[in-house]
């Protein structure tokens, strides 16, 4: 986040212990760590702001 906030947002399927809900690919998408990490980041801000939200890995 803006705020130097980080998180897993998903991680390989052969690297976590439970299989998820969610997944893209072979990743398992790790919901809570988005919504514990980026809600409270999107929630800053109103309606006329652009968010960006980008994975690096």
């Amino acid at each position: 986040s803006l705020t130097g906030e980080r998180g897993r947002l998903a991680r390989d399927h052969n690297m976590l212990p439970a299989p998820t809900k969610y997944s893209v690919g072979k990743y398992g998408v790790l919901v809570q760590e988005f919504e514990n990490v980026a809600l409270p980041a999107i929630k800053e801000y109103d309606d006329k702001c652009l968010l960006v939200i980008d994975e690096i890995g």
